[in-house]
């Protein structure tokens, strides 16, 4: 049960004031060092009044970002951005300059720099570290290789790889040659990668013997000698050892051993490839979750200046941090964490689950490494409270300064939880962006910072929230979450998509001109607070909100470990609701757990949000970056046809709901 919090007014304010003086810290710099740029303009101190002036300013906005974070680029650009109109294509930024992803990572790097760039450990608690100059000595090792194998800029190479050193050194030897990278994590199933890279057409692809999760060793060598086989775009397959001494790559379709592909490129001088600024750099995937994975491309600048502003600006990392974000190979926050390098921080890479070989772990390392910044997501901090987990009691947490989630809203009683348990007066940035752009919309409000789940719009992001109809939603509706003007991040194309119809579809099938990013929110006096995504949105008798609101009540119940809310539709009659709990071990569902559901639901929102129908499940779908999958139980439901399982990490629980739909169980 999560229990309540009782600060007094005195201790609250405190923690405030803690919180403002660290977090405000970037924006404020850097609204400081535009002043100073633009003298002979009148620049806004507040952060609000900044981030209008950003949206009426783009150019001279990203203009100083870029010399605030001090990109390099070559060749004088004719002018900062196209236009500002949200369209098709997308407009583009700083046309006539040139630069390289990799080099702007490696900008500060002397040739002997033992600063800890990586720190690679998991669930197995082994330990390899990684200096700067290891790392990018590593990556012109790639990037020999790569050029003696034939490939030349926008080449597409994918690794499957876990969250280490190697996958990381690859990536920045594929941007050196300005080629594209694409990767998968080894959870991903053969189908899976195959939906993914086969769109892709990588010419080499970079893989490992094997890797661990839950305390499992999971063999790899199979499902690549498959893969190599069925990816007919394959010229070289790349097989490093992870767990092994010993690999066998006879039945891998022109497979070698990480070693001597490595001695192929020895001899070769490389030198970093600039290329233009909407130059693919990477080709990331859609979730899947509404048909086969689409394939976004983005590109070297506007990927390298939408993350640098939101490290060094919204975040206000430095060279003395050293963060830790759990994510994997195959979600974007991977590609997001690893350009925080070129800020000279020191990045753990965690390989393995959060959860092992205990559930303090990650706190674990904490304290070992000094880490300042800890990103995850509201699921693990979850299962932390519902575990009883309180590292204030059992760890020291000196280093730790923000702690960061993103993947779904984060639940107001998980804020509660990291004040009371894990650090009082510690920041809480959840943050919210996507894959769409590779980055981050609107996130941490440090000028209200118990403003729970309220966030917002991060600077030269123009955030609004619409009804379906187009007006601007007023204080306290909800609605779609929009973007009304461009930001570098923006994709440049999809993949296979000459005639716009792809992008046209994803974005702006609502309303043209304006970017829709299927967020349902709701609009607060300080901020957006997202409530779900759109296609999951419940709309029982005309009236809409979003199953995130239902699962901020439902699980706080004794009892309950998760639960999913979804409707069930009809050609004939209104939606019906469905709400499916999972208990904890040692507590069973029963019909006075049913009742209380619903009278807590009825008593915190209104009788018209009780689900039609309570279940248990003994299993609730999630993609393996976390997220509930909310749609594809709807369409299981509904008879809809249900597309590309293989995004769902857990997909036997999906069996349950099938036995419902082909049953018509209380349907």
């Amino acid at each position: 049960m999560t229990m309540q919090v009782n600060k007094d007014e005195d201790e609250r304010h405190l923690d405030t004031q803690q919180i403002r003086c660290s977090a405000g810290d970037g924006p404020s710099k850097f609204i400081k060092f535009v002043k100073d740029r633009y003298k002979h303009l009148e620049i806004p101190v507040s952060y609000d009044d900044f981030h209008k002036w950003t949206l009426h300013n783009i150019d001279l906005h990203w203009s100083a970002v870029v010399d605030y974070c001090q990109i390099i680029l070559k060749d004088q650009f004719k002018k900062v951005l196209e236009h500002d109109r949200m369209g098709i294509p997308p407009p583009k930024w700083f046309e006539g300059s040139r630069l390289n992803y990799a080099e702007n990572i490696f900008k500060h790097i002397g040739t002997d720099d033992n600063k800890m760039a990586l720190i690679c450990t998991g669930e197995s608690q082994t330990v390899k570290e990684v200096s700067y100059s290891e790392l990018k000595s590593r990556a012109f090792n790639y990037a020999k290789c790569f050029t003696k194998m034939g490939l030349r800029e926008g080449d597409v190479i994918a690794g499957y790889l876990p969250n280490n050193d190697l996958a990381v050194s690859a990536m920045l030897g594929t941007a050196i040659i300005g080629c594209c990278w694409t990767s998968a994590s080894p959870d991903f199933g053969v189908q899976g990668v195959y939906e993914r890279f086969s769109q892709a057409l990588p010419k080499i692809m970079i893989s490992v013997d094997s890797s661990q999760y839950n305390g499992k060793k999971h063999d790899n060598l199979k499902k690549v000698a498959e893969l190599s086989h069925k990816l007919t775009s394959l010229e070289v397959v790349v097989i490093s050892h992870h767990m092994d001494e010993e690999i066998d790559v006879s039945a891998i379709k022109n497979g070698i051993l990480m070693e001597d592909f490595l001695d192929l490129g020895k001899e070769l001088v490389t030198e970093y490839v600039h290329v233009t600024f909407d130059h693919p750099l990477f080709i990331m995937y859609s979730s899947g979750t509404t048909g086969p994975p689409k394939c976004m491309v983005h590109g070297v600048g506007g990927t390298l200046l939408k993350h640098l502003q939101e490290h060094k600006i919204q975040g206000g990392l430095t060279d003395k941090d050293v963060m830790l974000f759990y994510t994997t190979t195959g979600w974007m926050m991977w590609n997001w964490m690893i350009t925080a390098l070129a800020l000279r921080c020191t990045l753990v890479l965690y390989d393995g689950s959060p959860l092992m070989p205990s559930k303090n772990h990650l706190w674990d390392l904490v304290d070992k490494y000094g880490i300042s910044i800890l990103g995850t997501s509201p699921r693990w901090l979850s299962v932390l409270e519902e575990s009883g987990i309180e590292p204030m009691k059992t760890h020291s947490l000196k280093s730790l300064r923000r702690v960061m989630s993103t993947g779904a809203p984060l639940r107001d009683d998980s804020y509660k939880y990291i004040h009371r348990c894990i650090k009082s007066g510690i920041e809480i940035a959840s943050i919210s962006g996507g894959t769409d752009i590779i980055g981050v919309f609107m996130g941490f409000d440090y000028q209200h910072p118990n403003n729970y789940g309220f966030m917002k719009p991060y600077l030269g992001c123009s955030i609004e929230v619409m009804t379906a109809d187009g007006p601007r939603c007023k204080l306290g509706e909800s609605g779609e979450l929009v973007l009304t003007k461009p930001i570098p991040s923006l994709p440049v194309k999809f993949l296979h998509d000459d005639d716009w119809s792809i992008y046209r579809s994803a974005y702006f099938r609502n309303q043209p001109g304006v970017w829709s990013h299927g967020d349902h929110c709701l609009v607060g006096e300080h901020g957006i607070k997202i409530i779900g995504r759109s296609d999951a949105v419940l709309n029982p008798s005309g009236v809409r909100y979003g199953a995130s609101e239902i699962y901020s009540i439902v699980e706080t119940i004794s009892g309950i470990v998760d639960s999913l809310c979804v409707s069930k539709l009809s050609k004939t009659t209104d939606e019906k609701v469905f709400l499916f709990v999972k208990m904890m071990d040692g507590h069973a569902f029963t019909n006075s757990v049913a009742i209380e559901i619903k009278s807590r639901i009825r008593s915190s929102l209104s009788a018209r949000h009780v689900p039609h129908i309570v279940l248990e499940t003994r299993g609730i779908p999630y993609t393996s970056s976390g997220k509930k999958m909310e749609t594809i139980v709807k369409n299981i439901l509904s008879h809809l046809p249900v597309k590309n399982v293989s995004s769902v990490s857990n997909p036997e629980c999906l069996d349950y709901y099938y036995s419902l739909a082909e049953n018509d169980v209380c349907l």
